[in-house]
């Protein structure tokens, strides 16, 4: 059995005093059976008064909300005058418990269980602006198919709302398919804004943001949407070093226990074991100096890697100003932004990007190498930063955004819009790189001596709630999958959440270009084959190879 907390606020609209009875049960959302006995409670109220009460009521046989298992209840509540209803209200609702926690046991837990996050990022407030958008956003069975196609296939079990929440039947969807939510206000202010008193007050009628009215607006957003199973954590910012969502935060915690807060990534975290976001965006080194001083993990490029523990930003690697200012090496870390390599819908590079490809690709800049370049590279960032475990959870930027070339700086990888069809390549490196048990090849650089033996090394992750046992074996193909030579394959076993490094010894072709795949195979009820690959000696990181080797 579970017992619902109901809290209800009832509010006396006549002239007259009444006495009446707030009536609460419990039944299934899909079954629609009852499930509990129903819970009395009287009250009497003035004209004009407003009282909130709170029942205890025990759901018979519970079953718990889960990513796999999304169970609805809801809880009816009806006012009585002398027998007769009133009114009354149906919320929908999950039994279901999130924590984030610091320390040795840093991670997110769902229902007492630590799970890792994979998945990405919904920015409606840019899609809107899209000339394609339409009235898509509007159409249930275009947002569950958007929901329910890809992310599944990559399993996916996240999403962020960047910059501001969704309608709310988008909310509704992710409770019943079972995705969590990181839900963000639409918060992001640079310093150039920030305006400091010494009380953090900022009250004043002239300024920009108001933390009076910033808190009336948290304070509905909450209450709006707390029912919501799927909302794990509230979001108060983005890339913000304004202390006025900190206080906002200190101001409205109170409302909600059951939920903690992230704040933006660029000030200090409100808790200790409060999650704190990351935009690791290493190709806006040379193009980006604001970003290179205020987000940090920058690189030369993809071979960087080599060089890169893969943990979070601290007092032990102080690239950003901010983290050197607030240190939080107790605090769990979340990357929901990374790649700084995004194309338009049609291929073309956006205002952020349109100096990278020239740079990465030469005088072979096209839509099919920068779509291939796109797809490759970001894949190898995901699996970076999902292999080191530096961080809980992986979110790629953005699963839905805007396309307009010319005048955009971030976009989505959709080629068909309204019927939902990525880009081909985006496609087929996501099914791999983002598998819940994964294999990474752990070098970028190609100092390989060809027609000798090396070690390849190999970092493998279980993000299961069960141990993997399968078989890895590391191949070099050329440029359409035929084997060149191959290791010998070695069985495995990854703990439930676990991981693991070792090498595989193998013999480098004697040429210039050939294609490094680690493969990885196990069963659980289906069979999976999961590769990683590298591209070595080519040209650039457009040419497009094989997918996986033929055996």
């Amino acid at each position: 059995s579970g017992i619902a907390t109901i809290i209800n606020t009832v509010k006396n609209n006549s002239d007259r005093s009444v006495t009446l009875e707030v009536i609460n049960s419990l039944r299934e959302w899909k079954g629609n059976d009852n499930v509990s006995a129903d819970s009395f409670s009287t009250i009497s109220l003035a004209p004009g008064e407003t009282k909130t009460i709170e029942q205890k009521v025990t759901a018979i046989g519970m079953k718990l909300w889960t990513l796999d298992v999304p169970f609805l209840y809801v809880a009816d509540t009806q006012l009585k005058i002398a027998g007769v209803v009133i009114d009354d209200q149906a919320t929908r609702f999950g039994f279901r418990s999130v924590q984030w926690k610091g320390g040795d046991e840093r991670g997110f837990y769902l229902n007492g269980e630590k799970t890792y996050l994979r998945g990405s990022n919904f920015s409606l407030g840019r899609f809107f602006e899209d000339p394609n958008a339409g009235s898509l956003a509007w159409n249930e069975a275009w947002v569950r198919k958007l929901y329910t196609s890809y992310p599944k296939d990559y399993n996916w079990n996240l999403f962020r709302t960047s910059l501001g929440r969704m309608p709310n039947f988008w909310y509704d969807i992710a409770d019943e398919e079972g995705f969590l939510i990181d839900d963000e206000f639409a918060y992001w202010t640079l310093m150039g804004k920030m305006k400091d008193t010494e009380t953090h007050k900022f009250d004043q009628a002239h300024l920009e943001w108001s933390i009076v009215e910033l808190e009336k607006e948290f304070t509905s957003w909450i209450q709006e949407n707390w029912n919501h199973a799927s909302i794990a954590w509230w979001s108060a910012s983005n890339e913000t070093t304004d202390l006025k969502s900190y206080d906002t935060i200190s101001n409205v915690r109170h409302l909600d226990p059951t939920r903690q807060w992230e704040n933006g990534g660029w000030q200090k975290p409100h808790h200790p074991d409060d999650p704190i976001e990351d935009h690791p965006y290493i190709f806006a080194e040379n193009f980006n100096p604001l970003l290179a001083l205020l987000g940090g993990n920058q690189g030369a490029g993809i071979e960087a890697l080599d060089e890169n523990s893969g943990q979070h930003k601290g007092p032990k690697n102080p690239v950003s100003i901010v983290q050197m200012t607030y240190p939080a090496e107790h605090n769990p870390y979340i990357i929901n932004e990374f790649g700084w390599l995004w194309l338009n819908r049609d291929g073309s590079a956006t205002k952020l990007t349109d100096d990278i490809y020239p740079r990465l690709l030469g005088d072979d800049n096209t839509t099919a190498t920068r779509r291939e370049a796109w797809a490759y590279l970001q894949a190898g960032l995901t699996g970076f930063w999902r292999a080191k475990r530096g961080y809980q959870g992986v979110q790629h930027f953005a699963y839905l955004s805007h396309s307009k070339p010319g005048t955009a700086y971030t976009s989505d990888n959709f080629i068909d819009l309204e019927n939902i069809v990525m880009e081909p390549r985006w496609h087929e490196y996501s099914k791999n790189i983002w598998s819940p048990a994964a294999v990474y090849i752990d070098k970028w650089t190609d100092d390989y001596v060809r027609g000798e033996k090396a070690s390849i090394p190999l970092i493998m992750i279980n993000d299961n709630h069960f141990t993997m046992n399968g078989e890895v074996q590391v191949f070099a193909t050329d440029e359409a999958g035929r084997v060149l030579t191959k290791s010998e394959r070695v069985k495995v076993s990854i703990a439930k959440n676990g991981d693991q490094n070792f090498e595989l010894e193998l013999k480098i072709p004697n040429q210039k270009e050939f294609v490094l795949f680690a493969q990885l195979t196990y069963h659980d009820s289906k069979k999976h084959e999961v590769v990683d690959k590298r591209k070595v000696g080519f040209k650039h990181h457009g040419v497009e190879v094989a997918t996986r080797p033929l055996h």
